[in-house]
């Protein structure tokens, strides 16, 4: 199964919920850090 599923989807990782949370609180965290080091004539989109 895993020669027939690599080719397509790669490798996958089961995680726990906690550790999705952890990584979007972390990725907001991130994000508002940069933003707020980023000058305000600076468009971050």
């Amino acid at each position: 199964m895993e020669e027939r599923l690599r080719p397509t989807v790669g490798r996958l990782l089961v995680t726990p919920k906690e550790v999705d949370v952890y990584l979007e609180d972390m990725a907001r965290a991130l994000a508002a850090g940069l933003n707020d080091a980023l000058p305000p004539g600076i468009n971050h989109r």
